[in-house]
């Protein structure tokens, strides 16, 4: 991940903005306060935003869980939807 100045995000915004877009990335803005953020592609947004949506609840946790183990064991079912 990159992370760029404050001060230097301010005088290269577009540049830094299309960076994020074009490489796909996250980039830290770091600011002197200590108050840092990040410029984020929406597509990085949404999954960050699913992941914490799936993960939010601990019966969500436990069946996902769960769902990975029976994965790692073979047992799952596979289908063809052509």
């Amino acid at each position: 991940m990159t992370a760029i100045a404050f001060t230097q995000f301010r005088k290269r915004v577009k540049e830094i903005t299309e960076t994020a877009l074009e490489n796909d990335e996250a980039i830290q803005v770091t600011r002197a306060d200590g108050r840092d953020f990040y410029i984020v592609p929406a597509g990085i947004y949404r999954g960050l935003d699913e992941t914490a949506h799936l993960l939010s609840t601990e019966a969500n946790r436990n069946a996902l869980t769960e769902s990975i183990k029976e994965a790692e064991r073979g047992e799952f079912v596979t289908r063809d939807f052509s």
